[in-house]
């Protein structure tokens, strides 16, 4: 088992965030979420990017 949310249980959290507060405990795994969205997001890189070798 995993400490990050499933994408389904980031949807659903934002979908209640969206009608009421959100517990403690429910904020707490959104923002887990959130931060290993960023993570991996920093981690990605562009399949056709050209930036390391650039044709001039």
């Amino acid at each position: 088992m995993t400490d990050s949310p499933t994408p389904e249980q980031v949807d659903r959290l934002l979908s209640t965030a969206d009608r009421r507060r959100l517990t403690p405990s429910e904020a707490a795994l959104l923002r887990i979420g959130v931060q290993h969205l960023r993570t991996a997001a920093a981690r990605a890189t562009p399949a056709t990017s050209d930036t390391t070798n650039p044709t001039t």
